[in-house]
């Protein structure tokens, strides 16, 4: 759930025809900014289905706790290059233009650690807690 707009987003993952699926259904309030601009590399989303299902969950995972730690339109700089980075073959975030991206969120990472930001668990979207939705969930054809 984003606590700043109220959208909440419940994914799961099945399996279509033989194919990874990942389902979205989202809620939000009247009023309130919808997702995040990104785009999805790897990944088809069509009326709510991902396919092949690839890391959509654990980035949204990661981005949502992200966008939960900052105030509203802010989310902390060092958290959310950690996210992009590491999913930056499969997703982008549509943030700023590329190559401006590219530099600053690599100075945010390497500033965050230096500063020891990404030490623990504890920090907004982590790796250990953003580990996607279960994998036993089998969606019907």
């Amino acid at each position: 759930m984003n606590r700043h707009t109220g959208e909440v987003l419940d994914i799961r993952r099945g399996v279509r025809d033989g194919v990874s699926v990942l389902e979205l259904r989202g809620t939000l309030p009247p009023h309130q900014d919808g997702p995040f601009l990104h785009v999805h590399h790897l990944e088809d989303e069509e009326e709510g289905i991902v396919t092949p299902a690839v890391d959509l969950d654990r980035y949204l995972q990661a981005i949502f706790e992200v966008l939960n730690a900052g105030p509203k339109g802010r989310p902390p700089l060092i958290y959310l290059a950690h996210a992009a980075l590491r999913h930056r073959r499969t997703q982008k975030v549509l943030a700023m233009p590329d190559p401006l991206q590219a530099v600053v969120f690599r100075l945010a990472v390497l500033w965050g650690t230096v500063l020891g930001r990404y030490r623990g668990t504890q920090w907004p979207g982590c790796p250990a807690r953003c580990g996607g939705v279960a994998e036993n969930v089998v969606a019907d054809a």
